[in-house]
């Protein structure tokens, strides 16, 4: 729906009733990022090199990067809106914001984890500019003289915070897998 039709799947009522009552992370998150570890680990142990648990390893470090860029990406956003735009967000927006944007980001990264030559793939994170800029008119409420301006800003985080988090992590944590 969201890819069909964003402006009614991304309204702020539609988006309401999908989440309504539901832990986000716990719910959402969490088994989306499950579903990347079983792509990532199917692809690293047939298609790869590596052994089971070289597999294993950089699968735990995909699931936990991408759990750990929802609560950056979460913060980040609201920091951003409130500090730099002077918005007043709720919470609850901001991680249904942050949610559908990161849905992209999915979707990317389960095609690259099951066909990893289809890099052409990664142009589908334009889209993500366009998703802010729907829900910021719905969600957050940005005024359209600054739309422009929070959309780059928002899309760019959402881009390049999951990228660092997990280089962080592998090069940090792990330096030498």
């Amino acid at each position: 729906m969201i890819a069909s039709k964003p402006d009614e799947a991304l309204s702020y009522e539609a988006l309401l009733n999908t989440f309504y009552g539901k832990n986000i992370l716990r719910q959402y998150i969490m088994p989306l990022a499950e579903i990347l570890f079983v792509a990532g680990f199917i692809r690293l142990f047939l298609f790869g090199s590596q052994d089971i648990a070289t597999a294993v390893v950089k699968s735990t470090f995909d699931y936990f990067s991408f759990v750990v860029s929802y609560g950056a990406l979460f913060y980040l956003v609201r920091l951003v809106s409130t500090r730099f735009f002077k918005f007043q967000c709720e919470d609850r927006n901001v991680s249904l914001m942050v949610v559908s944007l990161m849905s992209v980001s999915f979707v990317v990264k389960l095609f690259l984890a099951l066909m990893p030559n289809m890099f052409f793939v990664n142009f589908f994170y334009v889209y993500i500019f366009y998703l802010v800029w729907v829900m910021s008119e719905g969600v957050i409420d940005v005024p359209e003289e600054q739309r422009n301006k929070y959309m780059v800003a928002i899309a760019f985080l959402v881009i390049v915070v999951p990228m660092l988090i997990t280089m962080l992590l592998k090069k940090v944590v792990v330096p030498n897998l």
